[in-house]
């Protein structure tokens, strides 16, 4: 007997439809590729909205700079402050085809426009005029003045500059200046129709500078203000000559002295004390020079009587004494010859005090 079999009834298999073999899965490229080009441009955008905000916040503050170091239109902050400066502007020279004047006798140069017309005639001064402006006063008078004494306007006889530019009534606005390397004032003489005045001085002597129809310092034009600034002093050695001559009365021995060029030494009259006397440019004497040998005669003055060295030459000094001041001085020297000082005052003392030192006697 057959044992029974345990073993599941296999059943028939049914047909199918064959199966195709599965593809390889694969993934797109063109997608993948969409995929990070967008990502690239949203990162993009944000780096151009970070740097647009970061752009407009520093437009708005003071720098005006952007991250570049570079104003706002492309230049460097620092070629920006480089191209912003103002240009250097070219100056002309006013005075460079001007003419120069140099006065050798009073020791000083000025220049002066080319067309203009200079007129050393007068005594001690010079004159430049203007023919563009008809006018009977000069645009420009340089004086020499040997000393303080005979100084325009010096109307107070004030010993010094400054004192007599005190006198508030006769100078407006004085100040005080520098002129070619000279200390000086300027100011202003007159009301309508004015003198713009600047006085130097050097060793004691006095330059007038005047620019005529002045009321003030607005009037000074640019041409005035160049003349100034050429104003120049040269060699001054030429400022004095020498007087030779023979003694007439008690000596009668030549001899010679030196006295400043602003003098002349001219002949005294036959009724004349002295045979020659030194003059200043207002033709006022201030030395008698070889006294006519008569008695002096000074009746109600205190004489004081001393004697003094001038280089070397020994003199009695007889001064004559009046209300306090001194009304005549005789200076008698021991070879014989002598002098009478006619004016007074510090700056004449100077004057007659340098002739006297200056004295050299042949014999």
């Amino acid at each position: 007997m057959d044992e029974p079999n345990n073993e599941p009834e296999s059943k028939p298999v049914e047909s199918a439809e064959p199966i195709e073999p599965a593809r390889p899965i694969t993934i797109s490229k063109q997608k993948n590729k969409f995929n990070y080009f967008t990502v690239l441009l949203i990162l993009l955008a944000v780096v151009i909205l970070g740097v647009a905000a970061l752009g407009y916040y520093q437009y708005k503050s003071d720098d005006g700079l952007n991250l570049f170091g570079k104003k706002y239109g492309g230049e460097s902050a620092a070629t920006t402050t480089a191209n912003t400066e103002t240009p250097a502007t070219t100056t002309t020279d006013e005075t460079a085809d001007w003419k120069t004047y140099e006065n050798t006798i009073y020791g000083y140069s000025v220049k002066y426009p080319k067309d203009w017309v200079v007129n050393s005639t007068k005594a001690v001064g010079v004159s430049f005029d203007n023919p563009a402006i008809q006018s009977v006063e000069s645009e420009l008078v340089v004086y020499y003045r040997d000393n303080i004494s005979t100084a325009s306007f010096n109307d107070s006889k004030a010993t010094s500059l400054s004192d007599m530019l005190k006198d508030t009534v006769t100078f407006k606005n004085t100040k005080s200046l520098k002129v070619g390397g000279i200390d000086g004032y300027e100011t202003f003489v007159g009301g309508v129709g004015a003198y713009y005045i600047i006085y130097l001085e050097k060793d004691n002597h006095i330059y007038e500078l005047y620019f005529s129809n002045k009321e003030n310092k607005t009037s000074i034009t640019t041409t005035d203000s160049n003349i100034l600034n050429s104003f120049k002093l040269t060699d001054s050695s030429a400022s004095r000559k020498t007087y030779n001559s023979v003694g007439k009365w008690n000596y009668t021995g030549s001899y010679s002295f030196d006295y400043s060029v602003s003098y002349s030494v001219v002949a005294g009259g036959e009724n004349d004390s002295a045979t020659y006397y030194l003059v200043n440019d207002s033709d006022e004497r201030v030395l008698g020079i070889d006294l006519v040998p008569r008695g002096i005669n000074n009746s109600g003055s205190t004489l004081v009587e001393k004697t003094e060295t001038y280089t070397g030459n020994k003199a009695t000094v007889k001064e004559f004494i009046r209300d306090g001041s001194t009304n005549q001085k005789i200076f008698i020297f021991d070879k014989g010859i002598s002098f009478e000082q006619l004016k007074f005052g510090s700056a004449m003392d100077t004057v007659v005090k340098e002739v006297l030192q200056s004295i050299k006697f042949a014999n």
